[in-house]
């Protein structure tokens, strides 16, 4: 009716004289059918408040096209007090039970309502967005902000997810300062999210070091349910038991965060091909690599090219800090024993090795991607101290690894030589010898065969470059050793040898001279920041 015969709301009401005829409609007719399906869904049992959820929501969706921009500020107004029921906190004079019970049933809206309300959220974003970005969309990133702080995993997970499907569904649409809202968001997020008590958490007086979970033995955080540490504990443990779930949210946020950030750039399950590719690189015969290197640069399907250099330093900034603090915590054993002890997690010492390779990993190829970008040129400088910077931390840092936490930098290692093995002989020339020093030291390590094939190419290629190699052996194959694999089998012509490099003496870059590499784990540790 209100579509068909909105004059029925804007004539005669005497009350309404304040209000103008074109108000009329949204005052007497849409407002007051939202406002009451949002009381009932505060207000009813699980059932009802989802139905009228869904009633609320595609009424939207169906008629918000016919809305004034303002009536929209009032919409959502409505909408967000959804979330204003988990806002209150609690009565310290409650009881322990009534708190329990309230922190279950906060627990269930959380799960249930908030995160249904959050995803259809985004949705009526997305369908009108260039009428809400420029009134809503930074009161939809602080919702956002504020779920994805929560101590409910459902919900904190939503919040990522819900933030990158707005981003990849309107990026192409994005004003720059739009773009620079949405960075300052993740950004904000990231630090928010790191679970820095992680670093300084110490068991009270009273604490026993319980054991808890302790049939669980992943080595990293999937879903904090399998390791929640408030089944069958005293009354006297259950506040340390809720730090520690909250601390276990964190972690798997950041992990979130860090997809986030690379779907956002690359556009989702880009990287994850990128990575079989490499492998693929790794495991061919050297006859074999240019026709395997050819397809592999496809049309950017994410958002790099909509965003600038400046903007995509503040997503590497978000990665940095992740890797650091992971790093920072992974080579921390004492703190770890001490969790350990307490039950924080599994049957092993906790750790954060995804956050610590996977956020390195996206900082990767966002810097390499950017050094072969030739549209920003002009930020190559700036981009390659930082690459030269992050390279060198991290195969200081590797150096440093026992051999079972090596192996979980297997992908990156041969990320970072298939990057380096694509550059330019001009870039490869400043690159490797940065890097020469501790890759003679990788050398020494019992390595899989498809990082002996990349570090072979790496050192024929530095052969070539810096005018090692006689010229008599360029056109020379390769004999074969029956001690060799297949795919070590190739030439020593490369395809950019005929360029003409400059000798080293000419080769300048703006990092600090390199750090003498004497085996030493606790110097690499302190040493290793990124």
């Amino acid at each position: 009716m209100l579509m068909r015969k909105p004059h029925m709301f804007r004539d005669h009401n005497l009350e309404d004289i304040s209000v103008c005829e074109e108000d009329r409609v949204w005052v007497r007719g849409w407002f007051p059918i939202l406002f009451e399906l949002s009381c009932i869904i505060t207000r009813c049992k699980l059932d009802v408040r989802t139905r009228a959820l869904t009633v609320l929501f595609e009424i939207v969706k169906n008629y918000g096209h016919s809305y004034a921009p303002h009536w929209w500020k009032d919409l959502f107004q409505i909408i967000f007090r959804i979330f204003d029921n988990m806002k209150l906190p609690e009565q310290q004079m409650e009881s322990e039970l009534s708190r329990q019970e309230k922190r279950a049933e906060k627990a269930e809206w959380m799960t249930t309502t908030c995160n249904h309300a959050l995803y259809a959220i985004v949705d009526v974003f997305t369908q009108y967005f260039e009428v809400l970005s420029p009134i809503l969309l930074q009161d939809l990133y602080i919702q956002l902000h504020w779920c994805v702080q929560q101590d409910n995993e459902q919900l904190a997970r939503s919040g990522t997810n819900c933030l990158e499907n707005l981003v990849v569904s309107n990026g192409r649409k994005f004003s720059e300062e739009t773009w620079d809202k949405t960075c300052q968001c993740l950004l904000d997020i990231f630090n928010s999210t790191l679970p820095h008590d992680l670093l300084s958490w110490n068991p009270s007086e009273t604490s026993h070091h319980n054991q808890i979970s302790k049939e669980k033995s992943n080595t990293d955080y999937g879903s904090v349910e399998e390791y929640s540490p408030m089944n069958n504990l005293p009354p006297s443990r259950r506040m340390e038991a809720h730090d520690f779930s909250g601390l276990l949210i964190r972690c798997v946020v950041q992990l979130e965060l860090i997809q986030c950030i690379d779907n956002i750039v690359f556009f989702p399950a880009t990287s994850k091909k990128e990575d079989q590719e490499n492998l693929a690189l790794a495991q061919a015969e050297d006859s074999a690599l240019e026709s395997l290197s050819k397809g592999q640069r496809g049309e950017d399907q994410g958002m790099y090219r909509h965003l600038t250099s400046s903007q995509l330093f503040v997503l590497l900034d978000c990665l940095t800090s992740s890797h650091s603090f992971a790093k920072s915590f992974n080579s921390n054993h004492e703190q770890r024993n001490l969790l350990w002890k307490a039950g924080f997690k599994g049957s092993v010492k906790p750790n954060l090795l995804k956050q610590e390779t996977q956020s390195l990993a996206c900082s990767l190829r966002v810097l390499f991607r950017m050094l072969g970008d030739s549209s920003r040129e002009p930020n190559w400088p700036q981009v390659q101290e930082r690459l030269i910077s992050v390279c060198r931390s991290g195969l200081e840092y590797f150096l440093s690894l026992p051999e079972t936490h090596r192996e979980a930098w297997n992908n990156l290692i041969l990320l970072f030589l298939t990057n380096i093995h694509k550059m330019s002989n001009e870039q490869f020339a400043a690159h490797a010898s940065n890097y020469y020093p501790f890759l003679c030291e990788i050398m020494c390590f019992n390595l899989k065969p498809e990082l002996r094939a990349v570090l072979r190419r790496f050192f024929l290629r530095i052969g070539i470059v810096f005018n090692i190699t006689h010229s008599s052996l360029l056109a020379t194959p390769r004999l074969s050793s029956s001690s060799a694999p297949n795919h070590f089998a190739g030439s020593y012509e490369q395809p950019l040898a005929r360029e003409r490099v400059p000798p080293p003496s000419e080769i300048t870059t703006t990092t600090p001279p390199l750090s003498p590499i004497d085996g030493s784990a606790n110097k690499f540790s302190k040493s290793g920041s990124s």
